[in-house]
């Protein structure tokens, strides 16, 4: 009679999965992973005339350190890295540890960030991506997503515009903002130039 359809696989995979394991900590892990397999989120407006090559949602984010994945309705697909810390600022960038260095580093004074407590698009600019490099958010860069994957060792097709959708939230960033201080990824873009 045929595949069935996604839901239904989903429906049967969560309750496989739930029933076999019992660690509430890796039963958390189990949802948000059903949970990315039934997100569909549609390319931005403001990039449907661009030659988008990767598109990286929640699902294709991961935590690093103190960063962790939290609901926010405001996220692309319902979800993003939240690291729940205060800077003078906004700074990303992309770092090449096969090179030691940074490809890119932009560092945004609080007074210039929009002061809405929404997510805004930000460009890193046009990086040549190296074997071993990552883009980074936060002076502490403990919201990271390696780019290994996306480079060719043949050296062509390495060079893309990298835009990340970045919210920032509290008074670190919002001056009289009564929310907590928190920096919050749910986007990666990598387009052609």
């Amino acid at each position: 009679p045929g595949m069935p359809d996604l839901a239904t696989v989903c429906r049967r995979l969560e309750k496989n999965w739930l029933a076999w394991e019992r660690a509430p900590g890796r039963q958390a892990q189990i949802r948000d992973w059903i949970a990315a397999q039934k997100v569909m989120i549609p390319l931005p407006d403001e990039f449907r005339d661009r030659n988008v090559v990767y598109d990286l949602p929640w699902p294709l984010l991961t935590t690093h350190y103190r960063s962790r994945l939290e609901v926010d309705p405001d996220a692309a697909g319902g979800r993003a890295i939240v690291l729940a810390l205060g800077d003078d600022g906004l700074e990303y960038g992309v770092y090449s540890s096969s090179e030691k260095k940074e490809l890119v580093s932009v560092r945004l004074p609080a007074a210039q960030l929009p002061g809405d407590e929404r997510y805004h698009w930000y460009s890193a600019g046009t990086v040549t991506l190296t074997p071993k490099c990552y883009f980074r958010i936060h002076s502490s860069w403990e919201i990271q997503r390696p780019l290994d994957e996306f480079y060719e060792s043949n050296g062509m097709s390495n060079t893309y515009e990298i835009f990340a959708s970045i919210k920032v939230t509290g008074p670190s960033y919002v001056s009289g903002s009564s929310r907590a201080d928190a920096v919050l990824l749910d986007r990666i873009l990598l387009v052609r130039p």
